[in-house]
């Protein structure tokens, strides 16, 4: 058990870098006066979520 726990966070990791670069491609058309990190953090974690759940990547 103690090794899993390693194995899983580093690939929740890279599920979030992932989530990161998808999320970045959606806020970045935002005009900059609309703005927010909080929309940016909200987009990262639906995206995140997503990946968790199986949802294929699309480009």
């Amino acid at each position: 058990m103690g090794k899993e726990r390693p194995r899983k966070t580093m690939e929740n990791a890279g599920l979030l870098a992932t989530a990161s670069r998808m999320a970045s491609g959606v806020y970045r058309p935002i005009p900059p006066q609309h703005r927010k990190h909080a929309i940016y953090r909200q987009l990262t974690g639906k995206a995140f979520v997503l990946l968790r759940a199986g949802t294929p990547q699309t480009n």
